[in-house]
């Protein structure tokens, strides 16, 4: 009967020399983030009382405010496209004249401006890269892929330049920009 006891005391010893050592490997996943908020701002008319006497004031109107998170250490992107080629052209009757002539639009340039919140996780692009922007074409901002954190929430304006055109005709002047945001 002793010798069965012993034998379970050297089983029991073995047992916990063999385990004072382990590695644990903890791991986790964040799903990619890539939002931009868009708030239009539709009618110049109450900050801008006519194209044809008045430029806009200096850095521009506003004509949306956006949001935009990312969390792409390569940083993002944004593209910019205008649906009248960087033009307000004149809308009648719901559509836009079918036979442009010169009073029937005004050109027009935009800015992008970093707004007061949220966190911008690198630097905006040069301003040669985001002022005096002619939607004539496609236009792609690129932003920083020297990341330290990501982009939280970071507001930015989009302001638009016109310069006074005495000779247009009455009525609405109307263009669409389509904003797309995208990883780099």
């Amino acid at each position: 009967m002793k010798q069965q006891i012993l034998v379970i005391l050297l089983i029991s010893s073995v047992m916990i020399m063999a385990g004072t050592s382990g590695k644990t490997a903890p791991a986790g996943e964040v799903e990619n983030i890539l939002e931009m908020n868009v708030v239009p701002f539709e009618n110049l008319s109450t900050v801008l009382p006519e194209f044809r006497k008045y430029d806009t004031p200096v850095g521009g109107v506003i004509i949306a405010a956006f949001t935009i998170s990312n969390n792409d250490a390569n940083g993002f992107q944004i593209t910019l496209k205008s649906e009248q080629g960087g033009k307000l052209v004149r809308f009648v009757d719901g559509q836009y004249v079918s036979n442009i002539k010169d009073g029937d639009f005004i050109y027009y340039t935009i800015h992008l401006e970093r707004g007061s919140g949220g966190k911008l996780g690198g630097e905006m692009p040069p301003d040669s890269e985001r002022k005096n922007l002619d939607l004539s074409g496609e236009v792609l901002v690129q932003f920083d892929d020297q990341l330290d954190v990501s982009t939280v929430e970071a507001e930015m304006n989009l302001m638009i330049n016109t310069s006074a055109k005495e000779n247009l005709f009455r009525g609405q002047y109307k263009d669409i920009i389509t904003f797309v945001i995208a990883d780099m």
